[in-house]
């Protein structure tokens, strides 16, 4: 194969690759992180949640000392209604 042959199909290649657009559609569901920043949820709230969300992150407690006060409350309607959910402990190093 030439060289202008060559030369004509990378340029080619390359053009028709940065022509091309993908559109890419994200899940309809957000993953969402809780804390007692949002308060103690209702059976109600946790209900409507399911639909809504694909997972939870629950806050299981902050530092060594404090634990989230709602985090029990919480969790336990995750597993009533059966939201899939994880749970991390807060920390800051210095």
């Amino acid at each position: 194969m030439g060289i202008k042959r060559l030369s004509w199909l990378v340029g080619t290649a390359v053009v028709a690759t940065l022509g091309m657009q993908i559109t890419v559609q994200a899940q309809g569901h957000a993953v969402v992180d809780i804390s007692e920043w949002q308060g103690q949820l209702s059976p109600s709230q946790v209900q409507a949640m399911k639909s809504q969300v694909l997972f939870v992150i629950n806050r299981r407690q902050y530092g060594l000392n404090y634990v989230d006060r709602d985090a029990a409350n919480n969790t336990a309607l995750y597993v009533r209604y059966g939201i899939p959910f994880g749970e991390y402990d807060f920390s800051q190093f210095t």
